[in-house]
């Protein structure tokens, strides 16, 4: 019944169905509440509601669908609390139930489902701690809670889900400091906790995180000097740090594996010149440096990188001149160095920019 034009409501009489084993009803326009009669489908082993009009709470009675493995209520405009009782699902794999607009904490009952191995919980408008609970899904492989009003710290428990690939905790209300023990997670490709109230300094543990593709940091109130240890992610293609209170040097062994592509620092206290391994970066995509307090010579500080497709180096203490060279940077179609030091002209080979911001005077044209 999936991917029709069904409306209405789900009938309690479906709890009549006590043999069923798959119940699929998604992408409809299906109302109402779930009946807590869905309880009584002892033999459920998935269930599957998501992407339809749904409302009212989820039935606690779903806590005795003792053989379900597959949950998915996403989608849907569900409010209320999540129920504890959803605990009591040893055999249960997969939870998805995110965008809706449950309230309320995550139940710390969730932490005995010892075979899940995804959980969606993401915009939602869940409240409260992260429950220390949570670190004994020793299964567990993708954790999103992005986009709710979660407050606390991030466990340290969470340090233990060594099966973990994603963890994504950004735009919640988190505060304190990001735990050492998340650099056990050994198998992480993507760590996102920006958009939080997050402070101290980037625990060196992270440089442990030897498969890290994407680590995002930014609009937190983090500080101190930005690890040298994450140099030696020689995965890493997204590293994003931008609106904290960073200061200090960039490590000089950033992106010396060649796997950056995307360098987001912008709006820190960083400091002093680039590193070369920055400058020899080729994989270079996408990097937003802007207010910042760099210094050193433009012309030098940067190469030539062939997939580059924007630049901002706006308000930092860089000096010279624009060099002709990032005509070379053929998917180059921004640049952005106002706010500099910088003198001299600009030259004519920047003109097929789509967006060119300097603060020097153009290059003069043959006729002037």
């Amino acid at each position: 019944m999936s991917i029709n034009s069904f409306t209405g409501k789900i009938p309690p009489e479906i709890g009549l169905l006590k043999n069923l084993q798959t119940l699929h009803i998604v992408d409809n326009s299906l109302s109402g509440q779930i009946p807590g009669e869905i309880g009584e489908l002892s033999s459920l082993t998935e269930l599957a509601l998501y992407s339809n009009k749904l409302e009212g709470s989820i039935p606690a009675s779903i806590g005795n669908l003792i053989n379900l493995n597959s949950l998915y209520l996403y989608e849907n405009s569900l409010s209320g609390h999540i129920p504890p009782q959803l605990g009591k699902l040893s055999s249960l794999s997969l939870i998805y139930m995110d965008t809706n607009k449950l309230t309320g904490p995550i139940p710390p009952e969730l932490g005995n489902l010892s075979k899940l191995e995804v959980l969606y919980l993401f915009r939602n408008e869940l409240s409260g701690q992260i429950p220390p609970e949570l670190g004994k899904l020793k299964s567990l492989v993708q954790l999103s809670f992005y986009s709710n009003r979660l407050t606390g710290p991030i466990p340290q428990s969470l340090g233990g889900l060594h099966n973990l690939s994603l963890l994504h905790l950004y735009d919640n209300n988190l505060n304190g400091s990001i735990p050492k023990e998340l650099g056990n997670l050994e198998n992480i490709l993507d760590l996102e906790v920006s958009e939080n109230w997050l402070t101290g300094q980037i625990p060196p543990s992270l440089g442990c995180l030897r498969n890290l593709e994407g680590l995002y940091l930014g609009e937190n109130n983090l500080s101190g000097l930005i690890p040298h240890e994450l140099g030696g992610l020689k995965k890493l293609a997204v590293l994003q740090m931008h609106k904290n209170q960073f200061s200090g040097n960039l490590p000089d062994t950033l992106c010396q594996s060649g796997a950056l592509e995307n360098l987001t620092l912008n709006d820190n206290k960083l400091s002093g010149p680039i590193p070369r391994s920055l400058t020899n970066c080729k994989s270079l995509k996408r990097v937003r440096l802007e207010n910042n307090q760099f210094t050193g010579n433009i012309s030098e500080s940067f190469g030539i990188y062939p997939n580059l497709q924007f630049m901002s180096l706006s308000n930092n203490q860089f000096h010279g001149e624009l060099s002709m060279k990032w005509a070379f940077s053929k998917q180059l179609t921004n640049l952005m160095v106002d706010g500099n030091n910088l003198t001299g002209i600009i030259p004519p080979e920047l003109g097929s920019l789509a967006q060119l911001g300097v603060g020097i005077p153009p290059s003069p044209t043959p006729d002037e």
